[in-house]
């Protein structure tokens, strides 16, 4: 998807260096164009790049706030640096991860990337 935004960015600003060049200078010597055309395509851009960069990432984060959240004792979850583990105790900030039958390990809330599979106490509990 930023891929997809930043191909969008420089077609846009050669779009409006096209049309600058092509209003080029008038025969009077005086300023071509109106003010207000500059101002409209800023604002389109602004907007544009509202709604492909800010507005999906404001998505994201409200759904990854959700997601930590909901993390209960018992779900398998995947942190964000590969780690995998099922969930036994979770705390304000950070979640106590048993990743294996003698290694358990306690991780901030922020380091979960996914739950991968609900524990059956947050099965029941929805």
């Amino acid at each position: 998807m930023r891929r997809m935004t930043g191909w969008i960015t420089v077609l846009a600003l050669a779009l409006m260096a096209q049309q600058t060049y092509a209003m080029g200078v008038p025969q009077g010597g005086g300023q071509g164009g109106s003010p207000y055309t500059m101002i409209f395509m800023v604002g389109g851009l602004l907007v544009v790049m509202y709604f492909f960069m800010i507005k999906p990432e404001q998505r994201r984060r409200k759904e990854k706030e959700e997601l930590l959240k909901r993390v209960a004792p018992g779900d398998k979850i995947v942190t964000t640096g590969g780690l995998y583990g099922v969930v036994k105790q979770v705390k304000e900030t950070t979640v106590r991860l048993q990743i294996d039958d003698q290694c358990r390990i306690e991780l901030a809330k922020a380091a979960i990337a996914d739950v991968v599979e609900r524990g059956e106490s947050a099965a029941e509990a929805k």
